[in-house]
């Protein structure tokens, strides 16, 4: 039981490798975490310039509320919040990839993931 919630946590935790890797939202700005955000998901899709204006303002607004929610002393509240802002930036990139990049995402998804897997085994 403890290794399926084990690695339910590494996929999860996979899957939002670009905004958990984006900086510290403890002390940098949400400039800076949506740059990296953008040049993260950059790295794995080839973005086109409209792609990448249109990503920049989605996380910008994401970067702000992730800030917001670390400030949260209620951390139940504060992870129902996150849940929620990452659903919506979520939903805002798959609205501007094309099929090609949503499935090369996809892929490197699964590629960390079984690396992270081949790691813990």
């Amino acid at each position: 039981m403890k290794t399926s919630k084990l690695i339910t946590a590494l996929i999860v935790i996979l899957l939002f490798s670009n905004f958990m890797f984006a900086g510290s939202p403890i002390t940098e700005s949400s400039e800076d975490i949506s740059n990296k955000m953008v040049e993260n998901t950059n790295n794995d899709v080839n973005l086109s310039a409209n792609q990448r204006g249109t990503l920049k303002l989605n996380a910008k607004e994401y970067a702000d509320k992730l800030i917001e929610a670390r400030t949260m002393s209620d951390k139940e509240a504060s992870f129902v919040f996150m849940k929620t802002v990452t659903d919506t930036y979520l939903a805002a990139i798959d609205s501007i990839l094309t099929p090609d990049q949503k499935n090369q995402i996809e892929k490197k998804n699964k590629e960390r993931i079984d690396l992270i897997l081949k790691k813990t085994i």
